[in-house]
This record gives C-alpha cells, sequence and structure tokens, in this order.
C-alpha cells in the first residue's frame, strides 16, 4: 500500500538533513531553519545520475522523432559502440540469457542520443575495467579512458534531464538500466540504488509493455534492500505484480526468474525488517507482523517450486543453466526465511540438506561450463552464482560442502557480479572458514582435506560463529619476504556464542589473491 500522510522529500537543505526534519526546500534559505533559529546552510549538489519524481514524470511524454544515424560520432566512440555490442551485451547479463542487452540497447543507441552515450560510457569502461576486475585490486583503466567514460555518461545524463528533449517512458526506463550498469560497474552502490529507485517509481507510475524490460527492472528492485542507506520501509517496491497471485505456469524462464525475483525481494526485505527490529530502530516492524509474513512467503516459495518443475518440461529449447541458477536461489530464499528469526547463528546447522542440494546443483552448472568458454566472464549485471556461493561458504556449517563452495567460485562466477567482487568475497570467505574451523587453509591443507573425501567436520555446537562483517576501507598494499607485492583487507568479525546471548569483536587481515 503507498505511504500516507506527508510526501517524504531526500533532497532539503542540508541543516535539515543534519537535523532529520522536513525541508520546505525554500531558496535561498528554508523557512524550516528561520523559524528554528538555525542557520540554512544551502542545499548539497544532486549525486550523478539523480534526477527528481517531477523531471521524470515531465519526461514521460510523446517521443520525438529521433535520429538515424551517428553524425559527428569519432572513431573511438564507434570503437565503444562495437565493444558494447560484440562483447558486452553478449556476456553482461552473466549465467542468463536476455535480450534486452542484445536486442532493445543496441536499437535504441541509433535513435536516442542520451543511449548512446550511455552505451559508449559502458563500452568504454567494460573494456578498461577487465584488467582492473580479474587481477590487482587497486589498478585503475588508463585515466584518459576514465575520463571519456565519464564524460559520455554525464552528457547522457543532460539528454535524459533536459525539460526541451521528450521521450517515450520505455526508452527512459532502458537508459536507466544503462545507468544502472554503469553506476555497478563503477563500484558506486548508492548512485545505482538511486537510479534504480528512480526507475522502480518510473515503472509502477507509468507502467510498460516491454516484457524483457519489466522482468530487469523486477531483478533490479532486489538490490537496494541489499546495499542502500535507510530503512527497508523507504525503499521502492514495484507496484502492480499481485505477490500471492502466482500463475499456473510460467511461459518461459524469464518469467519464472521474474516471479522469483518479487519472492526474493520479500525475502531480502524481511531479512532487513528483522534485522531492523533485532537492532532496536524506533520504526522497525513489529516482530508478530514480519513472523506472519514469513509465513506467507515461505508457502509462496513453495507454490512458486512447484509451478516451475511443471512448467520447465514445457519450455523449448535449451535451458539448463538458467534452471540451476533458479533453483539456487529458491534454495537460499527458502533458507533465509527458515532461518531469519533465530538469533542462534547455529541455526543454520538445520538447513545442511539444503546446502548438499546447492552445492551438488552448482557442481552441475561447473560440468556444463567446462566445454563453454563463449562469454567474458568480467562482469555480469545480475544476481549469479557469487552471492550464493558466498553465503554458502559463511553460513553453512559443515567444512566440506564450504570447501567445495570456495572452489566453485573460482569457477561459476563473473570477476564482479554488480556489486559483489568475486576476489574480495572468496578471500573473505576462507578467513571465515580459517577463524570458525581453527585452521590455516593453505594450498597443502585444503587438498588433504579434499582428497579425504569421506570428511565432514562440522563446527562444534558450542563454538563461537561469525554473525556479521564489517569490512575496512582497503586495500592495503603489504610486501612478502621475497620482495613481492601482495594486497591485504581488514576487516572486523561479530561473533555470537550459541543462543545468540554473547557477541565478541575479532579483528582480522585477509589476503586478497
Amino acid at each position: 500500500m503507498p505511504r500516507k500522510g506527508i510526501v517524504k522529500v531526500r533532497t532539503g537543505c542540508i541543516t535539515c538533513k543534519a537535523r532529520r526534519v522536513k525541508c520546505d526546500e525554500g531558496r535561498p534559505t528554508c523557512l524550516v531553519c528561520q523559524k528554528a533559529g538555525k542557520l540554512c546552510r544551502g542545499y548539497a549538489p544532486p549525486p550523478i545520475g539523480y534526477y527528481s519524481w517531477e523531471e521524470l514524470l515531465l519526461l514521460s511524454k510523446p517521443v520525438q522523432t529521433g535520429l538515424s544515424n551517428f553524425p559527428g560520432v569519432t572513431a573511438l566512440e564507434l570503437r565503444n559502440i562495437a565493444f558494447f555490442q560484440r562483447v558486452v551485451a553478449p556476456s553482461v547479463c552473466g549465467p542468463v540469457t536476455h535480450s534486452l542487452w542484445t536486442r532493445a540497447i543496441s536499437q535504441v543507441l541509433h535513435v536516442e542520443p542520451a543511449a548512446r552515450h550511455a552505451v559508449v560510457a559502458l563500452g568504454s569502461l567494460y573494456e578498461n575495467s577487465e584488467r582492473v576486475l580479474r587481477s590487482d585490486p587497486m589498478a585503475t583503466g588508463p585515466l584518459d579512458a576514465h575520463r571519456h567514460a565519464i564524460t559520455h555518461y554525464n552528457i547522457a545524463i543532460r539528454h535524459l534531464t533536459t525539460p526541451r528533449v521528450y521521450l517515450a517512458n520505455d526508452t527512459i526506463l532502458l537508459v536507466c538500466v544503462l545507468f544502472i550498469a554503469i553506476e555497478f560497474l563503477r563500484g558506486n552502490v548508492e548512485a545505482a540504488a538511486t537510479h534504480i529507485r528512480n526507475g522502480i517509481s518510473l515503472l509502477n507510475s507509468v507502467g510498460s509493455d516491454d516484457e524483457d524490460l519489466v522482468f530487469a527492472l523486477l531483478h533490479l528492485a532486489i538490490f537496494p534492500f541489499y546495499f542502500a542507506m535507510g530503512p527497508a520501509s523507504d525503499l521502492e517496491v514495484p507496484l502492480g505484480w499481485d505477490p500471492s497471485g502466482l500463475p499456473h505456469m510460467f511461459s518461459s524462464p524469464s518469467h519464472a526468474q521474474a516471479w522469483l525475483d518479487l519472492l526474493s525481494l520479500r525475502t531480502v526485505r524481511l531479512v532487513r525488517q528483522a534485522k531492523e527490529n533485532r537492532s532496536g530502530v524506533a520504526a522497525a516492524v513489529p516482530l508478530e507482523e514480519i513472523t506472519a509474513a514469513a509465513q506467507c512467503l515461505d508457502q509462496d516459495l513453495d507454490v512458486w517450486w512447484s509451478t516451475f518443475c511443471m512448467s520447465r518440461q514445457g519450455m523449448q529449447g535449451d535451458h539448463t543453466i538458467m534452471e540451476k541458477l533458479l533453483e539456487a536461489r529458491f534454495l537460499h530464499a527458502k533458507m533465509r526465511i527458515s532461518t531469519n528469526l533465530d538469533h542462534d547463528e547455529h541455526v543454520w546447522a538445520t538447513q545442511e540438506q539444503r546446502f548438499r542440494r546447492f552445492v551438488a546443483v552448482a557442481q552441475e552448472v561447473r560440468h556444463a561450463w567446462q566445454s563453454d568458454d563463449s562469454k567474458h566472464r568480467t562482469f555480469a549485471f545480475g544476481m549469479g552464482f557469487c552471492p550464493l556461493l558466498f553465503r554458502t561458504v559463511h553460513k553453512c556449517r559443515v567444512l566440506k560442502l564450504r570447501l567445495a563452495a570456495l572452489s566453485l567460485m573460482d569457477e561459476l562466477c563473473w570477476a564482479r557480479e554488480t556489486v559483489w567482487d568475486r576476489t574480495l568475497l572468496r578471500a573473505l570467505g576462507e578467513k571465515i572458514v580459517e577463524v570458525e574451523h581453527g585452521m590455516r587453509l593453505t594450498p597443502e591443507r585444503v587438498k588433504a582435506l579434499q582428497e579425504e573425501g569421506s570428511h565432514e567436520l562440522a563446527v562444534s555446537a558450542d563454538a563461537s560463529l561469525i554473525r556479521d562483517i564489517v569490512l575496512h576501507p582497503g586495500p592495503d598494499l603489504a610486501m612478502n619476504a621475497d620482495g613481492s607485492r601482495i594486497w591485504k583487507r581488514r576487516v572486523t568479525l561479530i561473533l555470537a556464542g550459541p543462543g545468540g546471548s554473547s557477541e565478541e569483536r575479532l579483528e582480522e587481515c585477509f589476503e586478497m589473491r
């Protein structure tokens, strides 16, 4: 249901934001500060990529005839466009297929300058980020290439937000998707979340007839609940999809994924609400309401799985990889709902059979991919196996399965999947296993453990387990004894004893390889 009462303003003056009061946005100084006897410190410039609700509505008018060619495009820009079409578009969806990138975007960039400049920026960033995402965590692309990409990104924003230019709703949403990809590739989480919120707001307001575009935005709606600041109640959710109205059959894997995305959004929203409740946030949702919503969601997940199993038998073509990914995501959603309200980290031991099935699914995908090197696994614009494998390493209590998940991260994950960085998460996962099992995971030790075959070694029932992780800024450069460079990250591990009653903070450092 839409929020009742006063509309929340996110663009108030600096003083009102600091005081957490509603600003009337008066210029040059606001009336709220004048009445309170406070010094109004004016307004901060909007972040890159921000555009207001009013601007979005203004842009939702009939489209003008666009250009049919690329007048004045330089050779470098043509190279960026070609790189996008030949390398980025086929691979950026990660382990799933999506015609939005290979069809719709390639069509609209010929008629809409905002899309063309965004594609130039994305192609340039991607090409110069391959080295960054594959190896040295502190490496950067050439400075001139970065400036080139950001210049075109800003030009695209100006084209989209110029009041004199009127665009079709689907074009605005499509360019918004490109902006989100740019910010994900730059590692700018908050800017990406802002674009996602704007896109969902516009989709809720005007809708879209493009199924691929709607499905892409439904998938993206999940991410602010992982990374955006502020209470969960402030984040946008897609409207117009009745969560209790699951269809009797799914027409395609993309259709099944769209409904699972909605269930996943409800899952991460409940997880966030439960955490806010435990932390004593003033506006937290009551525990009874969270419990009831979790029970309903658990039933809806079971309905989705039953429908998916029946539907995939009649789907045309080979969708093995996508079907396995959807099963993996389903398993993790079920696990999160089953453990969400328990304070004891040992509750994850009850999910061992689901973890076993998840690892088996991931190994089946690895086997299917052994002869497929057609995709550049540099950057994926969507949720693949990276966060799922990391959660298995973090929460599974059986060493054999944790080591298998660590190994699979090297083989199934893109270098970066949206904001999840494979190198960082794999190294952090190793540190988590070392702390909880009290051992050093040298290559020799890992090989020996894997060769034992029957070795399980679950953490003991009275052990302190890592509940939360706080990464420090970094990485930091260090030197080995032989003079070679190594990169390390500092992390605070928050450990909880049995029952969740005790808590301990452990400062650790891990090497990023």
